[in-house]
């Protein structure tokens, strides 16, 4: 008896143990854009916090950066933020989260998302715990400088 209840849980140990040792299988969308891109998780190489940039694998191709174009971040799926790619050239100015058309700054390996506010409103969301917490799920959160 003593040894059927040790064996029962040493198995429901090793079962519980064996779900830390799974890796992250869903790679849900991060980035999609109305104008057509769209990009997962093992997309990007990393997201640096305090900048706002978003760092691909690979050179991607130039975004459409009409005006109307909007682009949105998600986190497990849900849509966090919705913003616009503004073009440079414009006299007028976004107003929340935009991506600047002007990309030699930042080359086809990054996008840096921007954000005008006034009087705090809106609330700048680029930094939204939900979007922190996945992207350290899948190693992709940067904090600033390290040593």
């Amino acid at each position: 008896m003593k040894k059927s209840l040790l064996t029962g849980v040493a198995i429901i140990l090793t079962l519980a143990s064996c779900e830390s040792l799974v890796k992250i299988t869903d790679d849900g969308y991060l980035f999609k854009a109305d104008n057509g891109p769209e990009y997962k998780y093992s997309d990007f190489e990393l997201y640096d916090s305090s900048t706002h940039i978003l760092y691909f694998r690979n050179s991607q191709p130039g975004f459409n950066t009409e005006k109307s174009s909007t682009f949105s971040l998600l986190a497990d799926g849900e849509e966090i933020y919705k913003g616009v790619f503004w073009p440079s050239y414009s006299s007028s100015l976004p107003y929340g989260p935009f991506i600047s058309s002007f990309s030699s700054f930042y080359p086809g390996f990054a996008l840096r998302i921007e954000f005008i506010t006034i009087d705090d409103q809106p609330e700048d969301t680029r930094n939204d715990p939900r979007i922190i917490s996945a992207l350290k799920e899948h190693n992709l959160l940067h904090s600033g400088l390290s040593a």
